[in-house]
């Protein structure tokens, strides 16, 4: 298919999906979007600028209502996630995603996270209304300074940056309600994330009882 379906269309491939799986699981399937500046997924939707020119009108109802279209054109599509906001310091102009996310300042990455959520999910992420969708904070963390410049390569972030700078977003976005966190698919001084138990396991769940 050349062009992203119709909202309908996406009823028709969600049901047949959820059917499959629970014929064969018999659990449902959680299925979410990439829409990273608008509804890019699906035929007819809104498009906004990138991340990186929200960011730079410093206006954060620019984010809060581009999430809050977004959420309630994907949710008409039976999709009821996104892989979105990106909050990654964007810090290395050789990072081939420098555009995705709102820039390299931690403050305003942290407000735009806190908008972002907000419109995403609504006030009250233990009551998601029909017309929001579930977020998830990306890539968390350190993903946008890898050393080369390459995409899913190593990132070095002495730890006073890593914790004051890099985790300000994700940590606004977490105090806003986000219920969902991707993240960094690479390596970051020395560890895979993935397997990071000191940024998953004590900074999310025991410091912050995400």
């Amino acid at each position: 298919q050349t062009v992203p379906p119709t909202p309908d269309e996406w009823y028709t491939i969600v049901k047949k999906v959820q059917d499959k799986s629970l014929d064969v699981m018999g659990i449902p399937c959680l299925i979410g979007l990439d829409q990273n500046h608008g509804t890019t997924y699906t035929s007819g939707g809104t498009l906004f600028p990138q991340n990186i020119n929200i960011g730079a009108t410093f206006n954060v109802e620019a984010a809060r209502e581009a999430a809050e279209i977004t959420a309630y054109e994907t949710r008409a599509s039976n999709v009821p996630w996104t892989f979105c906001p990106t909050l990654d310091l964007s810090r290395n102009q050789l990072w081939s995603r420098c555009w995705e996310n709102f820039g390299e300042d931690a403050y305003v990455n942290a407000a735009m996270a806190e908008a972002a959520v907000i419109g995403f999910q609504g006030e009250d992420p233990n009551h998601i209304g029909r017309n929001n969708i579930s977020v998830s904070l990306k890539h968390y963390i350190g993903y946008g300074v890898p050393v080369s410049g390459k995409d899913r390569t190593p990132a070095v972030i002495s730890p006073l940056e890593l914790r004051e700078k890099y985790f300000a977003p994700y940590l606004a976005g977490i105090r806003a309600g986000a219920l969902n966190i991707m993240v960094n698919s690479g390596m970051v001084n020395g560890v895979m994330t993935h397997a990071n138990h000191e940024l998953l396991t004590v900074w999310l769940k025991e410091q912050l009882g995400w």
